[in-house]
């Protein structure tokens, strides 16, 4: 919900994933463009945390605390949803 953008940007995410826009700023919906991004792609299964990093307290985010922030990783992994 808050990942905000230039206007330059949108065309390169898509418009379907505008949430809003704020003057020249649009908020995209990162989440729904990476899932179809990743679909189109052929992954079948993505699990993600759901939340927005700035929004949630608990995660560390550079767009809510600047230079104060921690950091974060993130992990991707490819393979067989079945054992």
């Amino acid at each position: 919900c808050c990942f905000e953008v230039g206007a330059e940007v949108v065309p390169q995410i898509g418009e379907a994933f505008v949430d809003r826009r704020v003057g020249e700023k649009a908020f995209m919906n990162l989440r729904q463009a990476v899932h179809a991004q990743l679909k189109a792609a052929g992954v079948a299964v993505i699990d993600d945390v759901g939340e927005c990093t700035k929004c949630h307290a608990e995660y560390h985010s550079f767009r809510r605390d600047a230079a104060e922030s921690g950091r974060m990783i993130a992990v991707i992994r490819a393979g067989r949803a079945d054992p």
